[in-house]
């Protein structure tokens, strides 16, 4: 579809995935228009919207996905759902009801992502940019230059090999979105613990990070304040006197930081290539004096806490209305 002239309705109505995302039902707001992987559903005679809007958030579309790739819905089967509801005063009382937690979530979603707007915004001036010699924002009373360093004055890798099924230590692994992270309860640990000394340790406030994912933020700080086990694929390091961890914990995750991973990774296919430590320790970086490598790795550290705050807010009021959803229908 290139173009269009007039809108689908002219009534508000529920928007539900045709293909790809078929259980998340939304709102929409006339008049619109959309794509043909979407349905829209508008209520007959003297049915209440709201209300319809909180009962389909209650159904369990994934169940009915009908194919063997991409999720899809079709009419058919939306047309077989049955459910139970109310006379028009009490469907109207209960989409009213389920509003305000709808508003106070979509205030709260907001606000989380200006806080990370914010933090992308810091990320692109706090830091120097291709042929700058100092970043465009600074802290008050710090006026020096910046030094020019590679990072293998920086960090030194290192490599301690563990048992963890001997050795008692949690096995642990590294995304992009969550970074070190629990390995599941689906988890096989007697398959994989067969051999001996097949798994690193990352100690406290040692860095981790996966060479092949390194140009997509693959990387943490170990803040648990315990030793945890890892692959022994991940690369782990330290940092040496004179260089602050928080500051290049982010440094290091910055675009910055990724441009240059991307510019220096090794391997032929670009899915492929990978950044290992010898690799990442010729990178040249600009970093500052300690006290003010301090001042910004607080500074981002302060920032994040204020975001996974807003973002427990954000989880606590979903999962509240979730509970709602399931207590309020039958």
């Amino acid at each position: 579809m290139l173009r269009v002239d007039e809108s689908l309705s002219v009534v508000d109505a529920v928007g539900i995935g045709r293909k790809g995302t078929i259980d998340k039902p939304q709102l929409l707001k006339s008049p619109f228009w959309m794509v043909d992987t979407l349905f829209f559903m508008t209520p007959l005679q003297n049915n209440d919207l709201l209300f319809l809007y909180s009962l389909s958030q209650n159904i369990e579309w994934a169940k009915m996905d009908e194919s063997t790739g991409v999720p899809s819905l079709s009419k058919a089967n939306i047309e077989k759902v049955t459910q139970y509801i109310p006379e028009p005063l009490e469907q109207h009382q209960i989409g009213t009801f389920f509003r305000t937690p709808d508003t106070t979530i979509t205030l709260h979603q907001r606000k989380l992502e200006n806080l990370r707007e914010l933090k992308r915004g810091y990320l692109q001036q706090m830091f120097p940019q291709e042929g700058e010699s100092v970043p465009r924002v600074r802290f008050a009373g710090f006026c020096g230059g910046w030094c020019e360093v590679k990072l293998w004055e920086v960090f030194e890798q290192t490599s301690e090999l563990v048992n963890p099924k001997e050795e008692n230590i949690e096995l642990w692994s590294l995304t992009v979105e969550k970074g070190l992270t629990p390995k599941t309860g689906c988890y096989n640990r007697e398959f994989l613990v067969k051999k001996e000394d097949v798994f690193k340790v990352v100690s406290p406030e040692e860095f981790i990070y996966n060479p092949m994912n390194m140009t997509l933020g693959a990387l943490d700080l170990n803040s648990l304040g315990k030793k945890v086990a890892v692959s022994g694929y991940y690369i782990t390091m330290k940092t040496k006197v004179d260089y602050d961890n928080k500051y290049f914990s982010v440094w290091l995750k910055s675009p910055q930081a990724i441009q240059l991973y991307k510019v220096y990774a090794t391997g032929g296919l670009k899915e492929k290539q990978r950044v290992q430590f010898p690799t990442l320790s010729v990178i040249t970086a600009l970093v500052p004096t300690l006290l003010e490598q301090q001042q910004i790795g607080n500074f981002f550290r302060n920032l994040d806490e204020q975001i996974a705050v807003q973002k427990d807010k954000l989880d606590g009021l979903k999962k509240l209305k979730k509970a709602y959803l399931q207590k309020m229908f039958v």
